[in-house]
């Protein structure tokens, strides 16, 4: 039977059209006969066909595009079937101009569809992004030698590594720890999360994988069985700015090279934070706009519009972004180099392929020619700065509720503790309690503790004793009870009677 594919902003959906047999389907999505055949990410060369009988019109419009790359032209789709009332950043293109727009009033940019019946783009993906595994991440080249045999995949397993370094030196007090839980937002094949979960056994306890390709998640799990991982690694059909995901669950929100299939980074970056354990860490890499003054805001614009981008930011919206949704210490680290040295590879394994290679049918040729072609474009376009690739990494702070006045000005010993009565204006978010500060005068009883918010972990009083707390009711809820008054006092008072000993 033909396939259906249901087209999202960073993935698909697979159902066969014939019996209605449906493999996976997205939250709140619903699939008509009438919907496009074709799902794809035009940046990354991933898109998936299921018409046998398919020509080479689309690729004969993208092949004479000028400057556009090799799959464009072949029309557009759009979406305005998102639902009223949701909201996007528009596409802002390197500007520091931002507006709101309801979704169904602004147009959600969509893959072009091209013909293609030997779905050489899977090979692409597996072959030349992979070296044959299952990795489709860019790489980290250091130390790495280009021309030994699976350096890409190598090196995409590199770029993994440097991230959880990266992650671990964020987050030193659970570095040592065997209860390490994170969540891996756009897992693709889950490589990166399987890879970490065997390399790191001891402190990895949880990696759940969020991902819309249901075809993607079956292999996913079917691989971490082979590896003996299977007990770490929960995988969840989903998107990765509308998880199931409980909040503030996780020590670390994880993500490679998804989020520029993003219809709106803030609520991406709003959704990482909500799953984010309170001190926990947030650590992506993608590719983000340029921000060259040499380049204009119509190239910017045109660039993303070709390249079907909807919110397309450069890195200082980027950590911009992250800082109204909540997020603290953001940095934005350019790895834009080893970007380059990607594609370099990549030039030079489709042109190896051309010269040497079997091609398979005239279609699949022209279709690599084009990606050579493409690719040659990308590299001239990385050297005058159109585009980015890098890491951002933030920490989610922990908001204190000081319930009462503290009998000596408080001074916060980490810029990370947020006090809720000083909120910073910029934040577009309230921000949640996690810590409530009190003294012995303060009465808890249960039905003060019940009407705490339920973001609430953490109950210090600034006391000895613990009588003015119903403790059961503090359990009940999850609430961990600590007094900062007690080894304070003690210490007085051990002082106090030492000075009538010594005096007499």
């Amino acid at each position: 039977p033909s396939l259906k594919y249901k087209i999202l902003s960073h993935g698909l959906h697979l159902s066969r059209n014939q019996n209605k047999n449906i493999l996976t389907m997205a939250p709140n999505s619903t699939m008509t006969d009438d919907q496009p055949i074709c799902v794809s990410d035009s940046f990354h060369f991933a898109s998936f066909w299921t018409d046998s009988s398919a020509n080479l019109a689309g690729m004969d419009r993208g092949s004479s595009s000028g400057d556009d790359d090799s799959i464009s032209g072949a029309g557009v789709v759009i979406n305005t079937r998102n639902g009223a009332g949701r909201r996007s950043r528009n596409p802002s293109f390197g500007s520091d101009v931002d507006s709101l727009a309801p979704m169904n009033e602004q147009p959600v940019l969509k893959p072009f569809t091209v013909a293609n019946p030997d779905r050489v783009k899977l090979k692409f993906y597996s072959n030349v992004l992979g070296d044959n595994s299952t990795f489709i991440h860019y790489g980290k080249w250091d130390g790495l030698d280009t021309d030994q045999p699976g350096a890409y995949g190598r090196a995409s397993e590199a770029m993994t590594d440097y991230m959880y370094k990266l992650s671990m030196g964020l987050l030193p007090h659970r570095a040592e720890s065997n209860d390490f839980n994170y969540v891996d937002l756009g897992s693709g094949t889950g490589a990166s999360a399987i890879h970490l979960a065997a390399k790191h056994s001891l402190t990895v306890s949880s990696a759940t994988c969020i991902n819309v390709c249901h075809e993607q998640n079956v292999n996913a799990i079917e691989r971490a069985a082979e590896l003996n991982v299977s007990d770490k690694i929960n995988v969840v059909d989903a998107s990765f700015d509308e998880t199931p995901c409980p909040s503030n669950h996780y020590d670390l929100a994880f993500s490679q090279d998804a989020y520029i299939h993003a219809v709106s980074k803030e609520k991406a970056f709003a959704e990482a934070y909500r799953v984010t354990k309170p001190g926990g860490a947030f650590v992506f890499c993608d590719l983000v706009c340029g921000n060259d003054p040499d380049l204009t805001v119509q190239e910017l614009a045109q660039f993303a519009e070709r390249n079907r981008i909807n919110d397309w930011l450069n890195p200082n919206q980027i950590v911009k972004t992250c800082n109204e949704v909540g997020w603290a210490d953001v940095t934005f680290v350019d790895l834009s180099t080893d970007l380059r040295i990607s594609f370099q590879l990549m030039l030079k394994k489709v042109t190896f392929v051309l010269e040497h290679g079997d091609t398979g049918t005239s279609s699949s040729r022209v279709l690599l020619m084009n990606y050579r072609d493409s690719i040659c474009r990308r590299i001239t376009q990385i050297e005058r700065g159109v585009f980015k690739w890098g890491v951002c990494h933030a920490r989610k702070p922990v908001c204190m509720d000081m319930a009462v006045k503290p009998p000596v000005p408080f001074v916060k010993t980490n810029h990370l503790i947020i006090d809720t009565h000083e909120e910073d204006e910029t934040r577009k978010v309230e921000s949640e309690k996690n810590v409530v500060v009190i003294d012995i005068l303060k009465k808890m009883n249960k039905d003060t503790i019940d009407a705490l918010p339920s973001t609430v972990e953490l109950l210090i009083t600034m006391s000895a004793g613990l009588d003015h707390i119903d403790l059961n009711a503090c359990k009940a809820k999850g609430i961990i009870v600590k007094n900062s008054g007690r080894d304070a006092l003690t210490s007085h008072v051990v002082q106090y009677c030492l000075s009538f000993f010594i005096i007499g």
